[in-house]
């Protein structure tokens, strides 16, 4: 069911339909919302139990980076790794961060942002690809972009919250897949990784 589910948009253009809502909101060039999510592991074997420790859960786990758009559709997530990985260890194996960051993927996107120069000037800037919205817990990729931990103005502070507000989306998901699954809400009660990662 993955296969049929999970798909990423086959070009920009398409792309650029799926983040319509970001658009909207003033985020052009926005592709969806990324974060990892831990799944527990009710049945690991002894010797993969350290291997697989998770600082997030009470017992061994998976962990997937997922990105999801505005809608709640999953358009992209890595295969399990070990529940002590963090997400900056899960960015450098996912496909679609490293994609957007060095270019390949959706070069055919292109979309406008604004810069205010110091006289006031408002100037266009073109851009080609896409960029996604994480938590601060990522590596500062250019197309990885968190909210502010430091806002020294209103302005920043407002952008920031904004951000954090559209970051909800991949949270939502994650709330509503263990809502849906309750395996994924008390652990997966199958042996071995190969399993856990099917499911």
């Amino acid at each position: 069911m993955f296969e049929k589910f999970v798909s990423l948009p086959s070009d920009g253009k398409v792309a650029q339909e799926w983040a319509i809502e970001y658009l909207l909101a003033g985020f052009a060039g926005f592709m969806g919302s990324m974060d990892a999510t831990h799944v527990g592991m009710l049945k690991c074997y002894y010797k993969l139990k350290q291997f697989n420790d998770s600082w997030k859960l009470n017992m061994p786990s998976r962990t997937y980076n997922a990105t999801v758009t505005h809608r709640r559709w999953i358009i992209h997530t890595t295969k399990g790794h070990p529940g002590r990985w963090h997400d900056q260890t899960l960015q450098l194996y996912d496909a679609l961060a490293k994609g957007l960051r060095d270019g390949p993927t959706y070069d055919d996107l292109e979309f406008v942002l604004l810069r205010r120069l110091d006289g006031g000037t408002v100037v266009e800037y073109r851009y080609r690809g896409g960029w996604l919205l994480v938590d601060n817990g990522y590596l500062p990729w250019l197309a990885m972009v968190p909210p502010s931990k430091l806002s020294m103005t209103y302005a920043e502070l407002r952008f920031s919250k904004w951000l954090e507000s559209l970051r909800k989306d991949v949270e939502c998901t994650f709330g509503i897949m263990n809502g849906r699954f309750r395996v994924f809400k008390i652990g997966i009660p199958l042996h071995g990784i190969e399993v856990c990662d099917r499911v």
